[in-house]
């Protein structure tokens, strides 16, 4: 049931790791298929993800084939019935994305990649994983067209019309936040350099 899906979700897993995106058991991904998904099994790490790590559910989660399905299931679902145009949905743990906002910086496209992939980055408050609030809040925000959905303290959803499309997204996206990072840092450093040459000049 969905073969195909669930080799191609696999090497995409695979890929999304190697690309430092997730580590260890981090994040999940799935594609829809009329009213089927695949999804990424609980408990298993990208990197080692193999076809039969994903699950095959209904619309209502009912585990149809293979093992229990990412707790993050609902999420998925959520989107997908918010979003009739979405295909495939890819939830990763970006480092700088994820540090821009602890640092008070709103992720955006910051790159040229980035622009051709979306067009802003929507914010979910911080919710308990796996849980309906965080579905609710997650499928709120793509509904409103966003397709690069930050989850506060947790991670990157990127929800697009085919996988690769949705891991390409991710992927610029996490690039993007890259070097909007070191540019937040590179200003701040040259800040604290010219209040130190400042405080020089004046024999502070």
């Amino acid at each position: 049931m969905l073969d195909e899906d669930r080799e191609e979700l696999a090497r995409e897993a695979r890929y999304l790791a190697l690309q430092g995106l997730v580590a260890g058991r981090e994040g999940n991904l799935s594609v829809r298929r009329g009213g089927l998904v695949a999804i990424k099994g609980t408990g298993v790490r990208m990197l080692d993800a193999g076809p039969r790590d994903f699950s095959v559910i209904d619309m209502e989660g009912r585990v149809l084939e293979g093992p229990r399905p990412s707790s993050e299931f609902r999420m998925h679902l959520g989107i997908y019935a918010a979003r009739p145009d979405v295909g495939a949905i890819v939830h990763v743990h970006p480092p700088y994305t994820l540090s821009l906002r602890a640092l008070g910086v709103a992720p955006e496209p910051f790159t040229e990649e980035a622009r051709l992939y979306y067009d802003r980055v929507c914010v979910v408050p911080r919710l308990p994983p796996g849980g309906e609030e965080l579905a609710s809040a997650s499928a709120s925000a793509a509904s409103s067209g966003c397709r690069a959905i930050l989850l506060e303290g947790h991670g990157l959803v990127f929800a697009a019309g085919g996988l690769k499309e949705a891991v390409d997204g991710a992927v610029a996206e996490e690039r993007s936040s890259q070097v909007q990072f070191m540019s937040v840092i590179s200003e701040l450093l040259q800040k604290i350099y010219l209040s130190c040459a400042d405080r020089r000049k004046s024999g502070g």
